[in-house]
């Protein structure tokens, strides 16, 4: 399983602090995508608590979405990341018997 490792974390609002050529990571919410005028490149605001990153990727072929909650990781230049990998969070659901479910309202 792909973590973020919490030493390369940095937060939206603090990447203009880091060194160019730094490896980062960042995870944050998509809020908006938009493809490069020459197609080639996707570029994506991604916002946390702290502020918006741009974030820069070659793969304009996957299928991010607004609002989607990923890890970015890459390298840091010019206030924005270039990404090598991203992930998507596991979400871990605990066994449904412990919700306490009206099953009345489904009749």
């Amino acid at each position: 399983m792909d973590r973020a490792d919490r030493r390369l974390l940095v937060s939206a609002g603090n990447i203009k602090s880091v060194p160019d050529n730094s490896e980062v990571q960042l995870i944050g919410m998509v809020s908006n995508i938009s493809i490069s005028p020459i197609k080639k490149y996707m570029i994506i605001d991604v916002e946390d608590p702290t502020g918006i990153c741009k974030v820069i990727m070659k793969n304009i072929d996957d299928e991010l979405l607004r609002d989607q909650v990923i890890l970015f990781k890459g390298k840091k230049s010019k206030d924005a990341i270039f990404v090598n990998e991203y992930v998507f969070p596991d979400i871990y659901i605990k066994d449904n018997h412990n919700l306490n479910i009206d099953e009345s309202r489904d009749r």
